[in-house]
């Protein structure tokens, strides 16, 4: 998803698309948040990056990666814009994010470094590594939650079934009366 870092600039590359991405934002706290913050309430995930000149658009839903660009459009009043899908889930590119920025920690570490906010190397580590392990731990629990129905329905599936007729409300009331003691 992210190639290394150089120089304040990153390219984005997600299925056959590939774009620069500026140090104007803080491409991986960025991304790392909202994947984060995306993964609890399972609602789509946009991230913008800034390309200095034209911005494009990450939307990341349950079953697919749309990128929309301003690319060619320019800065003029009846704007077109591209859309771009894949069909790229959440997990797989939250999992690609985390060893991009795993693989390339120190130069995101230096990546914001010279924007003279104050924060110095060790912080900044400290703040990539905090956000990284938060998203996995997000991811793990993702997976055993699905684990866990997998294995659910699969009991369900194996058990006996027994098939029963009920010709009222007042009937099927009285079978889950029974079932429940």
């Amino acid at each position: 998803m992210l190639s290394k870092p150089e120089h304040g600039w990153t390219n984005v590359s997600i299925g056959d698309f590939t774009d620069s991405a500026s140090y104007i934002t803080d491409v991986p706290v960025i991304c790392l948040k909202a994947f984060i913050n995306g993964y609890p309430s399972s609602l789509p995930i946009t991230i913008r990056f800034d390309a200095e000149g034209y911005e494009y658009l990450l939307i990341v839903d349950y079953y697919a990666t749309h990128i929309i660009t301003d690319k060619d459009a320019g800065i003029i009043e009846n704007q077109d814009y591209s859309l771009i899908s894949f069909a790229i889930n959440p997990y797989d590119l939250a999992k690609e994010l985390i060893n991009d920025i795993e693989s390339n920690l120190e130069g995101w570490v230096q990546w914001d470094l010279f924007m003279d906010d104050g924060v110095n190397s060790t912080e900044r580590r400290e703040e990539l590594t905090h956000l990284v392990e938060e998203l996995k731990t997000l991811i793990e629990k993702s997976e055993r939650r699905y684990e866990e129905s997998w294995e659910a329905a699969m009991d369900f599936v194996k058990s006996p079934k027994q098939i029963v007729e009920v010709s009222s409300n007042e009937e099927l009331q009285a079978l889950l009366n029974r079932n429940e003691q």
